[in-house]
């Protein structure tokens, strides 16, 4: 059984290790020489959402809300009690809301990524793998549509949501939202993985490394769908537990931050390594770098140094 303060501290240290892979993400952006595209915004936008969330899930685990077991018998509430289950049980609909959003902003940094490697890789450009993109970010519309459509009118009235005298009606336990944002995405991960797993299988895998990190890529897409199924049936096994759907919400916004992030970071890193490389080897090259008299002929040497610049 998760306790309050288990999904308190889960939610404070899963938002921080969140921000902090995404300032990574940005930073190594900054060392990046081509041309501008919208993952920064999207980068800052989830920034702002895991900010906002931390203080939405602080009062709302405080609080409590009307979906929770732990409210206790109706009739032993006063009047300051209901004003606190009608708060938290309004935050718990925000913070609903705000990590659905999140974990959109993900799957679109995910497919920005993918896309990339497409459109730089024209021997892989296959008419069916734009088209799946394509078709990808239809998905990615239209389930956001329909989940913040049943996270808003799964109860209606809307005050159903916070009611618990004489009892709370069912749907304050959000079970449609809950499995339509599951299905939803798994839906999108699986997508996801029909469009990775070609690319990766085209690459020239040369060493053992290199078989690693292409395995590793296909898996980050697994790790998703198998959090997204542990949640749905902690959650459904817990009653809906706002207690318990905090807690699993953490946890897979930081899994789903890496799984979207990862494979940004590491093409960035690397690709920063291998310019410092090339910095080095150029000047290595230079006659002056070693306080050496140039004697070769000036077209020797735009030869060498041309070379270096076109080497591997």
């Amino acid at each position: 059984m998760i306790t309050v303060k288990q999904a308190g501290d889960s939610n404070w240290a899963c938002a921080a290790l969140s921000i902090f892979i995404l300032l990574i993400r940005l930073a190594v952006y900054r060392n990046r020489q081509n041309a501008f595209d919208v993952s920064p915004m999207l980068c800052v936008a989830s920034i702002l959402i895991v900010s906002t969330r931390i203080t939405v899930n602080y009062y709302l685990l405080r609080d409590g809300s009307a979906n929770d077991p732990q409210s206790g018998s109706p009739g032993s509430f006063d009047a300051e009690d209901y004003a606190a289950i009608k708060t938290g049980s309004i935050l718990s609909i925000v913070a609903r809301l705000l990590i659905t959003t999140y974990y959109w902003l993900q799957v679109s940094l995910l497919l920005l990524f993918y896309s990339r490697v497409v459109y730089s890789r024209i021997v892989y450009k296959a008419r069916w793998i734009t088209n799946t993109i394509r078709f990808c970010w239809l998905t990615i519309f239209t389930s956001y549509v329909a989940v913040i459509l049943t996270t808003c009118l799964e109860c209606r009235p809307f005050k159903l949501y916070w009611l618990v005298k004489p009892h709370p009606n069912g749907c304050v336990r959000a079970y449609i939202q809950l499995f339509t944002q599951g299905v939803a995405n798994i839906v999108l991960d699986l997508i996801l993985l029909v469009i990775a797993v070609p690319l990766v299988l085209k690459w020239r895998i040369r060493t053992l490394s290199e078989n690693l990190r292409v395995g590793l890529l296909v898996m980050l897409g697994t790790i998703c769908i198998i959090v997204t199924c542990i949640r749905l049936d902690y959650i459904h096994g817990a009653n809906s537990s706002q207690v318990a759907r905090s807690f699993w919400a953490s946890i897979q916004m930081l899994v789903s931050t890496f799984v979207a992030n990862a494979p940004t970071i590491y093409g960035s890193l690397k690709l920063m390594r291998r310019r410092r490389s090339d910095q080095l080897a150029r000047r290595a090259s230079r006659p002056e770098a070693w306080g050496m008299v140039a004697e070769t002929a000036p077209e020797e040497r735009h030869v060498t140094v041309e070379n270096v610049e076109l080497g591997p």
